[in-house]
């Protein structure tokens, strides 16, 4: 967890300023937790529950990822953007905390292994989305699909079946095509045996052959 590997780097008193200045904020379900192109004054850290990352845009809007619990938002703000790149919405009840960027920019300043994770985790993140931008670029839908499948089981619900907390026009905006793609999709993956779908529940039966699909895209 994000959270845990970079607050473990702080001292006692260094970790008492970050709580004690922190500011804790609740969302329901839907609610916008920050907004692209809004003044980007604080740095976000999820606490509970699980939030979608958008990239807004008049042609199409792109889901970038789920971010869960312990993981930072707009850490790319930190230095030298004066607004917010995309925006957080959240899926289902969620905590968050707001940590103002002037507090972090202090601890990176004055603790040294706080700030190698820092940039870690900013490192991470750069590599998170060249690895998106290859599957939306180099896969044909059917493998675009397979790999959302298994993000969402492996690395968001962390369980072969799960109760899918996104719509149908997330999963559109996840893997960039239209509603009705996915929704054909979908049934042919279901009819094929790759899984099962009652309602919001989803059952991975074949993984391997979606790991199979996801690689030839």
């Amino acid at each position: 967890m994000a959270e845990k590997n970079i607050l473990s780097k702080l001292t006692d008193e260094q970790l008492e300023l970050f709580i004690r200045t922190k500011m804790e904020i609740s969302y329901k379900n839907g609610e916008t937790i920050c907004k692209q192109g809004s003044f980007a004054s604080h740095i976000i850290l999820l606490k509970e529950g699980r939030a979608k990352i958008v990239h807004e845009s008049r042609i199409r809007n792109l889901l970038l990822e789920i971010v869960l619990p312990g993981d930072f938002l707009q850490l790319q703000s930190l230095f030298d953007e004066s607004t917010f790149r995309y925006s957080a919405i959240a899926i289902e009840k969620v905590v968050v905390w707001l940590i103002d960027k002037n507090i972090i920019s202090k601890l990176i300043r004055e603790n040294s292994d706080f700030a190698v994770e820092i940039i870690k985790l900013i490192n991470l993140n750069k590599l998170d989305i060249i690895d998106r931008f290859t599957c939306l670029t180099q896969k044909q839908a059917h493998g675009r699909m397979a790999d959302a499948m298994l993000y969402l089981s492996e690395k968001v619900y962390k369980n072969q079946i799960f109760d899918l907390t996104l719509s149908r026009k997330d999963l559109a905006e996840f893997t960039a095509m239209s509603t009705e793609t996915v929704v054909r999709i979908l049934t042919e993956f279901k009819n094929d045996g790759l899984l099962k779908i009652t309602g919001k529940k989803f059952d991975l039966h074949s993984p391997g052959l979606l790991k199979r699909l996801s690689e030839v895209g």
